[in-house]
């Protein structure tokens, strides 16, 4: 048998057990996609969205997004990153060794996405900006490269087995990669994965323009970012009523700033000058520092009990919910980590939650309004 035929032989197997996918998608938009779900799906793409929209509130946003993807079904892993030039991608992370915690770190065989990828870079293929199973991607592979080779060295190296994806591309060039993977055995990728992927195509849109234009090392070169984050006082980005960034000081404003927005911003309350970040217009956004404080305590979100801390414990709370683990927050606190640890315990048992994730969606609840979607998406 000829290494040609092996290779047809070898493929016909694996796609026999991953089934053909949908090489066409019963919807059109993003819009008729979530409008065919049901109420339950629906109620966890709100949760995706007001996740993506939150991490520009935390240290690392990439690494939220990569979590947010999961929380859809924990029992997946995600890859998150954009597009894999020759000399491989700026940034990737994925979930692949630990699912609970998304990760920055190498794959195994990285270095080899350049060579084995299933898209084109600069050419918008069959299945861009939709989300596309394995089979249907390999029978419309344009690269050149054999679908086993990607297969072999990404997907089986890896301790995974099948894949369903979504290519944004921007002006032509690719944007953002987003990736759910399962292991063999697991149950095939459906229309209700399709459905889902599809409907969250505006998010993640929305999330990569931001990531593009103002977004922190490794997202871009981070030249606006990191020119806010140096400044002494809270300073935040906004578009459209949504917080696309935020330095240090600032995250502490952001449900106020949010409510400030809503309310048609009051005079007395920031300063705001527009901006043109790329191709993205934003606002920024200095609080007035005299009357910042009252309007964060009118603002604040009923019932998160922060208030009621003690102002020790107050610090570790608002850590926690930027995602910061205990070793960080003992850094940033410059206390041992053991009195953290306790500090933790406390504050979770005195705010009534049960976990770290309870905690960051209590605290950012005023952010939390599925109302607050993004429109970015073409309506057609």
């Amino acid at each position: 048998m000829t290494s040609a035929a092996r290779d047809a032989r070898d493929l016909r197997a694996y796609l026999a057990d991953v089934g053909g996918g949908l090489p066409t998608l019963p919807w059109r938009t993003p819009a008729e996609a979530e409008g065919w779900l049901g109420e339950a799906d629906r109620r966890r793409l709100d949760a995706l969205r007001r996740r993506i929209a939150g991490s520009w509130l935390l240290p690392a946003p990439h690494l939220e997004v990569v979590a947010a993807l999961a929380g859809v079904d924990p029992a997946q892993a995600v890859a998150l990153y954009p597009g894999a030039p020759p000399a491989g991608p700026s940034w990737f992370v994925h979930n692949f060794g630990d699912r609970e915690r998304p990760s920055a770190g190498p794959i195994a065989n990285q270095e080899v996405l350049p060579v084995v990828r299933l898209y084109e870079l600069d050419q918008i293929d069959p299945f861009a900006d939709r989300p596309v199973a394995c089979a249907p991607l390999f029978a419309h592979a344009t690269t050149g490269n054999h679908p086993l080779g990607f297969v072999q060295r990404i997907l089986i190296d890896n301790g995974l087995f099948d894949q369903l994806r979504i290519v944004l591309y921007e002006r032509g060039r690719v944007a953002l990669f987003a990736g759910w993977y399962r292991p063999k055995r697991a149950r095939r990728f459906d229309e209700r994965d399709h459905a889902l992927l599809l409907a969250a195509r505006p998010a993640l849109r929305a999330w990569a323009r931001a990531a593009s234009a103002v977004g922190v090392q490794p997202l871009s070169d981070g030249a606006l970012a990191g020119a806010l984050a140096a400044i002494a006082q809270p300073a935040l980005l906004l578009r459209r009523g949504r917080i696309v960034f935020a330095n240090e000081r600032g995250r502490s404003m952001a449900a106020a700033v949010v409510a400030w927005d809503r309310a048609g911003r009051p005079a007395g309350f920031a300063s705001t000058t527009p901006l043109r970040a790329s191709a993205l217009q934003v606002d920024l956004v200095l609080p007035d520092a005299r009357t910042r404080d009252a309007m964060t305590a009118r603002s604040a979100p009923p019932g998160d009990g922060l208030g009621e801390l003690p102002p020790s414990l107050q610090k570790v709370a608002s850590l926690l919910a930027r995602g910061l683990a205990d070793k960080e927050i003992a850094s940033e606190l410059g206390v041992p980590l053991a009195t953290v640890r306790t500090y933790v315990a406390r504050a979770l048992k005195r705010l009534d939650v049960r976990g770290r994730r309870e905690l960051m969606v209590r605290l950012r609840a005023a952010d939390n309004d599925p109302a607050m979607r993004d429109h970015d998406d073409d309506a057609g």
